[in-house]
């Protein structure tokens, strides 16, 4: 599996079309001149009448799949940050096998109260791998949906220790469905030795259907509504923690 990429950098020219080479440059020496799948810019108040023709000189040089920007009134770019005068700072991500859905949120007051607008209708449903690691311990987090069910699982892996070790994990699991306001929400939680290496990547956990979950359609398909999934994994010897979460919306009616 070919890992994550991800670089940042800063620029404090002044001039919109300098910082632009400047920061594009150094993403393009970090990145061996592959085009990253995902790239954040924010922007100093000082370019706020040069952003569009920014954005749009980043996106042209550096193409990525999905970009976001916003200005601020400070930027970060690694460990430098810019406050007072004029920066441009961006972050950019190679994210293999991943897909990336750009949205815009806003706030809408329903009947039943406030409600989040602007989650977007997905062709495919979302999957996500987190680790954590700590020296030469990686722990996994894992979510996998499909039309009828989630995958919610947790793992281990030491390659300095023999892959016949045992070491005792924790994984929570939340599912989380809201409709008009209203949360409906189930949780999981197990307990027990994992061996390291395991085949296939992270193993311990749950596999629930949403007709299970008591959210599914009458063809077993997941009910209309907006969903947040959540899988936390502690390996309790030091207590290293990895989380995962991913988050759809389902519009179609049963």
């Amino acid at each position: 599996m070919t890992p994550p990429r991800f670089a940042a950098a800063v620029s404090e020219h002044p001039v919109a079309s300098h910082a632009v080479g400047e920061v594009a440059g150094e993403i393009m020496e970090r990145f061996g001149g592959d085009d990253p799948d995902l790239l954040v810019c924010f922007a100093s108040p000082h370019f706020v009448g040069a952003m569009e023709d920014l954005v749009f000189a980043l996106g042209n040089l550096l193409e990525p799949q999905v970009m976001l920007g916003a200005t601020a009134v400070a930027v970060v770019g690694g460990a430098r940050e810019v406050e007072d005068g004029p920066g441009v700072a961006v972050f950019a991500a190679a994210l293999p096998n991943a897909q990336l859905t750009p949205a815009a949120f806003g706030v809408e007051q329903t009947a039943d109260g406030a409600a989040i607008s602007g989650w977007p209708d997905l062709d495919h449903l979302p999957s996500t791998l987190s680790i954590a690691r700590s020296g030469n311990l990686d722990v996994y987090a894992s979510i996998f949906v499909s039309h009828t069910a989630t995958d919610q699982r947790g793992g281990w892996l030491n390659e300095s220790l023999g892959c016949q070790q045992w070491r005792r994990l924790i994984v929570r699991a939340n599912v989380f469905r809201t409709r008009f306001g209203h949360t409906q929400s189930r949780s999981f939680v197990r307990s027990r030795p994992v061996q390291n290496c395991a085949e296939g990547g992270p193993n311990m956990g749950f596999s629930q259907t949403a007709n299970q979950l008591g959210m599914a359609c009458a063809s077993g398909k997941w009910k209309p509504g907006r969903y947040e999934m959540v899988t936390r994994v502690v390996f309790v010897a030091t207590n290293l923690t990895s989380v995962a979460s991913t988050s759809f919306k389902v519009s179609a009616a049963c």
